[in-house]
């Protein structure tokens, strides 16, 4: 939930701090609370920042059909892990 609320609050995005919370409301209900396997597995692959592999086993933990970022951190590993990291745009493109 932190990382949600820190990364709307981007600049880069420009919403108000009342955008921020419609937002965050539209999102909540779809999302889903993965808990985290303890000690976690390693990876096949490092991600560049090791503070972004959180991401990636939440994703793998939650059974994520895509991983959707624009961070080249955590594209980095991707045709590594059977998890497709893709961008915004490639999975735009996926949707049709």
């Amino acid at each position: 939930m932190h990382e949600i609320t820190r990364s709307l609050g981007y600049s880069k995005l420009k919403l108000s701090a009342s955008e921020q919370k419609s937002l965050l409301q539209l999102y909540l209900p779809f999302a889903e609370i993965v808990v985290l396997p303890q000690p976690l597995p390693p990876l096949p692959a490092a991600c560049r920042d090791a503070a972004d592999e959180v991401f990636i086993h939440l994703a793998l933990a939650g059974k994520a059909d895509f991983l959707v970022t624009g961070d080249g951190d955590l594209r980095a590993p991707r045709g590594v892990l059977e998890l497709p990291i893709v961008t915004v745009e490639e999975w735009k493109a996926f949707l049709g």
